[in-house]
């Protein structure tokens, strides 16, 4: 009789906490206290003013580049982030050789932000899947240099505008050590005050998609 009791007890303990197991199962990874470096590869529309001639004044043109950033990220609370992310948003280069001698110019336009990112637990897909929004001022930097063989000259010229990236995507966390994600922005830039790769400005839409390795344990 008491070893029948004992088999009830048991079965009806095991019946009462497999709800509460299913439903912690399914509760979101905690991001609370954890840091992420993470590296972000996409496609990039560069869509701005192009300065042409003083004749022919400013067109819109759209061109589509690859970029890349690397980005550090704290979750200080369990919905919020602090992120800095450094990349180059733009990179080109150009060699030509006429009778004067050869000519070699390369531009590059880099970025870097520093906000804040908002991943709300309660909009978790499942245990994994983060949705996150991204608000991230910073500057972004313009250098284009110019080499030519005859005469022998070397030029370089550097111009940095304020810049302010926002973002929206999804993150899902692989176990403990890995996450990966979609991510789509868009960067507003002041003008530079000479063209870059042609570009008064480097306004831009992007997507791509992000690896990142988790550290720390959490709270």
């Amino acid at each position: 009789m008491c070893t029948s009791a004992a088999i009830l007890r048991s079965a009806l303990g095991a019946a009462l906490l497999l709800p509460a197991s299913f439903v912690a199962a399914q509760e979101p990874v905690s991001l609370h206290g954890r840091h992420a470096i993470s590296l972000s590869v996409g496609a990039v529309d560069v869509t701005a003013g192009v300065s042409a001639s003083a004749v022919q004044g400013t067109s819109v043109s759209s061109d589509v580049a690859v970029g890349a950033f690397l980005g550090y990220r704290y979750w200080y609370g369990a919905d919020w982030a602090f992120q800095v992310d450094a990349g180059a948003v733009e990179v080109e280069s150009d060699i030509s050789t006429s009778s004067q001698g050869a000519r070699i110019t390369a531009s590059t336009v880099s970025a870097v932000l520093v906000g804040v990112r908002y991943q709300p637990t309660r909009l978790a897909m499942g245990q994994s899947g983060r949705p996150f929004l991204e608000l991230t001022p910073g500057v972004v930097t313009g250098n284009t240099s110019e080499i030519r063989s005859f005469p022998a000259t070397v030029s370089s010229e550097t111009q940095s505008v304020p810049a302010l990236r926002t973002g929206i995507g999804v993150d899902w966390v692989l176990g403990r050590r890995f996450a990966m994600g979609v991510v789509s922005h868009y960067l507003w830039t002041g003008e530079f005050d000479e063209p870059v790769s042609g570009y008064d400005s480097m306004r831009s839409f992007d997507f791509g998609f992000s690896l990142s390795l988790l550290l720390g344990q959490g709270r």
